[in-house]
């Protein structure tokens, strides 16, 4: 999966921190859509049932009602989404945070940078990736800068 014509969900409940993932993206090369998802419901209920298959899901871990683990957890219950690349994008630098997101089936873990550069550095290298053969072990499952 190379950087062109990548569909994006991202679910997130900020609209804050929508903004900025949407000006990050923007802010790259390559044709990017992207679909914000407002919460978890949200997101399951459009990766379920829509037409729009997306390449890869950006998640917040913390979000009202179920949060980004049960939501992880509930996407790798659909054998259709088994393979669905899952970025956490999440303010926790939290070990535990991360081993479980990992141990929850995510492919990859980013913790929101401070600064808006390191920010966009991290979501463009997590779309740079090829996720058909990227391997997540303890060496690479966290985008460090």
């Amino acid at each position: 999966m190379g950087q062109n014509d990548l569909t994006i969900f991202y679910a997130d409940d900020d609209p804050d921190d929508q903004l900025l993932f949407r000006e990050a993206v923007a802010g790259l090369e390559g044709p990017f859509k992207i679909q914000v998802k407002n919460s978890a419901d949200e997101l399951l209920t459009e990766l379920t049932n829509s037409l729009v298959a997306p390449s890869l899901v950006f998640l917040d871990l913390n979000m009202p009602g179920k949060s980004g683990f049960e939501v992880l957890e509930e996407i790798r219950q659909y054998d259709q989404l088994k393979n669905l690349p899952v970025i956490i994008l999440s303010t926790s630098d939290d070990k535990r945070d991360i081993d479980e997101a990992k141990n929850r089936g995510a492919n990859f873990f980013i913790t929101k940078p401070l600064s808006y550069r390191t920010y966009k550095k991290a979501i463009a290298y997590s779309l740079s990736i090829n996720w058909e053969k990227f391997k997540a072990n303890r060496e690479n499952f966290v985008y460090t800068d």
